[in-house]
């Protein structure tokens, strides 16, 4: 029985991942033409190496939330949808081989600017950095700079699972009404935001806590990382509770 699960689990992934083929595309094109770009060219200043990476970054961390709209979305608009749910499988497998695309999405992408990074760094920017900026060779030998930038990416992967989570629960809620689905998860998805937020910083790991930690980060890292810790833990709780009740929601409620 498991096994037959895994095989329709997997079915579910392999469809949903041929979907974001084309914003897949979008980041391998652009993170090889500024590799390609910055390697071939001798004039450019090593600075200037960063910011196309850092925009390429936002891109592949914004892309899954696209896409997290456009999974669902096109089920209804192609008519899939009928034949999803009339697969013996749940909401939440359907929902969960979705967030895995949408995760494999950011988790590729981000991978493959920071090999793109590591490579320019090596051919380029480490001779810069070595010349001219000794204060950030010695924050590059910083032993907790690796354990800060782990922190860093774990929290910017919980709070993208954060995001789509609200994301399926928006569209499912906005579902349950026929003549107005798009305002219903406009508002569903904004609500559902700022009341997280007002739970969260509540409980002293919201918006405001983050930009503390943030500063934090030049200084006291140990402490940084484990309010990092913390907040992901507390944005990975609110997730899941979104996931359930989206899931719940298209198992019950939803009609064709």
């Amino acid at each position: 029985m498991s096994n037959s699960k895994l095989k329709m689990f997997t079915k579910l992934y392999l469809k949903d991942l041929h979907e974001v083929t084309a914003e897949i595309m979008i980041v391998v094109i652009g993170v090889a033409l500024v590799t390609a770009g910055f390697l071939l060219s001798s004039d450019q200043k090593a600075p200037l190496l960063i910011f196309p990476l850092i925009l390429l970054l936002g891109l592949a961390g914004l892309l899954p939330l696209i896409s997290s709209f456009k999974l669902l979305s096109r089920e209804w608009s192609q008519n899939t949808v009928y034949l999803v749910m009339s697969l013996p499988v749940s909401g939440a497998m359907i929902l969960g081989a979705k967030m895995a695309v949408l995760l494999t999405q950011y988790i590729g992408g981000t991978l493959l600017i920071a090999l793109s990074s590591y490579l320019l760094y090596v051919t380029k920017l480490s001779q810069y950095l070595t010349t001219q900026q000794q204060s950030l060779m010695m924050l590059y030998n910083n032993p907790q700079l690796f354990q800060s930038l782990l922190a860093f990416y774990v929290s910017g992967l919980v709070f993208l699972t954060f995001l789509c989570c609200t994301s399926f629960f928006s569209q499912i809620a906005g579902k349950l009404s026929a003549k107005f689905s798009g305002l219903v998860t406009a508002v569903t998805f904004i609500i559902t935001l700022i009341l997280s937020g007002k739970i969260l910083d509540a409980l002293g790991t919201g918006s405001d806590e983050l930009y503390h930690m943030m500063i934090q980060i030049s200084g006291d890292a140990a402490n940084y990382i484990s309010n990092m810790n913390m907040s992901s833990l507390s944005y990975l709780v609110l997730a899941i509770i979104l996931f359930i009740l989206a899931a719940v929601i298209y198992d019950r409620k939803l009609e064709l």
